[in-house]
């Protein structure tokens, strides 16, 4: 659906070109949901303003099609391609139906006047994006996260195959940047759209994005995210950190770092949420600990010496550990 060969981009400071990628090529399908990432600077803004067609290209060619995008008038541009910037400006005097009703504005006559078929796919559009309840608000009263559904709606209200986004989920909290990416996958799923996405969630693109475009040194990597996770692209980023990305799942680890020696019945090593706890709280098993745990009766028992100590929660349980180590086992 998109593509580019040998492409460069980059921007002009006092008349005088900043290529910021040099001679990168990728592409993307139909159906299919793209995540661009890179750290800061990288030129991932760049990039996608460039795709959208709202800077010119340092040079290389960019395909829509197969038609080469500098051959589409701004007409048949608006109609293939949406762009969703990371502008957070709101407008009191701008309802949230009045923002998704401009991404019509391509199909609209001379007048830019609505019809009735267009005042539904607007309201369709929001309802697919769980904010129909938000038509009537003012846009400065509602939240980031609602705001980025409108803009989402307005861009699915322009009906066009290619959508991208530019830091769809930044500002945003867990639970709505999670919602966020999902709903970009279940639009590729059934819509067959091509999204793509700009993101620093790493974690999250490497989970769900169909594709990983990973810009690095002005140049452009692409793969399935288990092709960057197998070749281990991403591993220099984390060199002497306390945190890596786990090749087979996609999440960042955080190393662990063995603070204190415990010994676990067959209980407490059973309990895999135990263990975890243990293993963040730098607690490891040793059968010759003078400290030992058990879980009995929904209690955890913790014993040093003829000292015996029963909690409620892991968390209890680990504060327990800590202060008996800080008094005897220093």
């Amino acid at each position: 659906m998109i593509s580019f060969q040998k492409l460069s981009t980059g921007y002009f400071k006092r008349s005088q070109p900043l290529v910021v990628s040099s001679g990168i090529t990728a592409s993307a399908e139909r159906g299919e949901l793209v995540a661009l990432i890179g750290l800061n600077g990288t030129g991932k803004s760049t990039l996608l303003r460039t795709l959208a067609a709202l800077q010119p290209a340092m040079g290389g060619e960019i395909w829509l099609d197969d038609k080469k995008l500098r051959g589409y008038t701004s007409e048949v541009l608006s109609r293939t391609i949406a762009f969703v910037s990371s502008s957070r400006a709101r407008s009191p005097a701008v309802k949230v139906s009045e923002m998704v009703e401009l991404g019509r504005y391509p199909y609209t006559n001379w007048l830019g006047s609505l019809t009735p078929n267009d005042k539904i796919l607007v309201m369709e559009a929001l309802d697919r994006v769980h904010a129909l309840h938000l038509a009537d608000h003012p846009l400065d009263q509602i939240s980031d996260g609602e705001f980025q559904r409108v803009h989402i709606a307005r861009a699915l209200c322009q009906d066009t195959p290619v959508i991208l986004l530019d830091e769809p989920t930044a500002f945003l909290d867990v639970i709505n940047r999670y919602e966020i990416i999902v709903l970009l996958r279940d639009l590729c799923r059934l819509k067959n759209k091509t999204i793509l996405f700009s993101t620093h969630d790493w974690s999250a693109a490497l989970q769900l994005a169909d594709r990983i475009w990973y810009l690095h040194a002005g140049t452009l990597r692409e793969g399935a995210p288990e092709d960057i996770l197998m070749t281990g692209q991403l591993d220099a980023h984390f060199e002497g950190k306390d945190f890596y990305v786990n090749p087979e799942t996609g999440q960042i680890r955080f190393a662990q770092h063995d603070a204190y020696h415990v010994a676990l019945d067959q209980t407490a090593l059973s309990n895999s949420w135990f263990i975890k706890a243990m293993k963040r709280a730098g607690i490891t098993h040793n059968p010759d600990a003078k400290l030992s745990v058990s879980f009995i009766g929904n209690q955890w028992n913790l014993s040093f010496g003829e000292t015996h100590s029963r909690y409620q929660s892991i968390l209890e349980l680990i504060s327990g550990i800590r202060k008996i180590h800080a008094q005897f086992l220093p």
